[in-house]
């Protein structure tokens, strides 16, 4: 996995290896303030004030996770903080000798894109947002805003397709997949769909949506055990035993 960071002027490519730069190895290129750091960025390393893990502080900052050299996912956030031995909240894999691995915190996130065969599949936002540099994986928390985008085969991205609204999301990046509690809910072309979880693959173009489902369009509902999405043909499916309800007043 790698990781990109983009601060102002400041450019910086490194691997997802975080210890040796935390303890003041600086790789970047661009402008730098007089003591010799990048412009826009600041280290908590010395100071430690305020019983904070030492770490590296940034603003107005966008990541770029890679695998095998082929970007994964990017994202934008007004303030992100890289803190070297913290535990990361459950869902992106933290642990390891020492205290675990750095960690990279994010607050307000937009701009977050989820790609899949060189093209952006799904775009997010969330209020806050923990990476682990060690496997790539991220946790998405607070207002998760998750949205299905559709690529023309042989046209620029059309635009939202559909809209999912979750409070968390945690991604995997080994198996390209993510995961959602509830309560989810999904909006496509007029139909509202709520249920209890949600999971998605990247590489199937899938959401699923599973526990009690129901399924709302105009003056009639459904209920069914899974609904799945398929955000490459914007298409929404129904699985197992179904209900229909329909208002006839």
């Amino acid at each position: 996995m790698a990781l990109v960071l983009i601060s102002g002027a400041t450019f910086l490519a490194t691997n997802w290896r975080l210890r040796g730069w935390l303890a003041g190895r600086w790789d970047l290129a661009g402008e730098r303030q007089p003591d010799g750091k990048p412009a826009g960025v600041t280290s908590s390393a010395a100071s430690n004030e305020g019983g904070q893990k030492p770490g590296i502080d940034m603003s107005r900052t966008k990541l770029v996770g890679r695998a095998r050299g082929v970007k994964q996912w990017e994202l934008e956030a007004a303030e992100i903080r890289i803190q070297e031995g913290g535990r990361a909240s459950s869902g992106t894999g933290g642990g390891g000798r020492g205290g675990g691995p750095a960690i990279v915190v994010l607050k307000d996130i937009r701009g977050g894109m989820i790609f899949q065969e060189g093209k952006p599949r799904l775009g997010f936002e969330a209020a806050k947002a923990e990476a682990n540099p060690g496997t790539g994986d991220f946790k998405l928390m607070g207002g998760v805003l998750l949205t299905a985008l559709r690529t023309e085969p042989t046209g620029p991205n059309t635009g939202p397709e559909a809209t999912l609204e979750v409070p968390d999301l945690r991604w995997d990046a080994r198996s390209e997949r993510l995961e959602c509690s509830g309560p989810v809910e999904l909006r496509t072309r007029g139909v509202v769909v709520k249920g209890e979880r949600v999971s998605g693959s990247m590489k199937d173009k899938t959401l699923v949506i599973e526990g009690n489902v129901r399924i709302f369009k105009m003056n009639g509902s459904l209920t069914c055990k899974r609904a799945i999405y398929r955000f490459e043909a914007g298409t929404l499916e129904i699985v197992g035993e179904s209900e229909l309800n329909i208002d006839m007043g």
